[in-house]
């Protein structure tokens, strides 16, 4: 399957970038791996939990 790597907060390939985004804006038909009707999530778990925690670690921490 064709990936992107792209900076993104730890890790480096997005299935999404090549499939659908990189295709739609050059005028081709898009791709899903899977069957669309099936519940998916485009995120990496431990990226989310990263995301939802640090500002709530960042608000409770003390002002420098």
């Amino acid at each position: 399957m064709p990936t992107t790597t792209a900076p993104a907060p730890g890790g480096l390939i997005s299935v999404p970038g090549n499939t659908l985004f990189a295709r739609a804006v050059a005028g081709r038909r898009m791709f899903w791996p899977g069957k669309l009707d099936q519940p998916h999530a485009l995120h990496y778990l431990p990226d989310l939990a990263r995301a939802l925690v640090n500002p709530v670690v960042l608000q409770a921490s003390p002002a420098p």
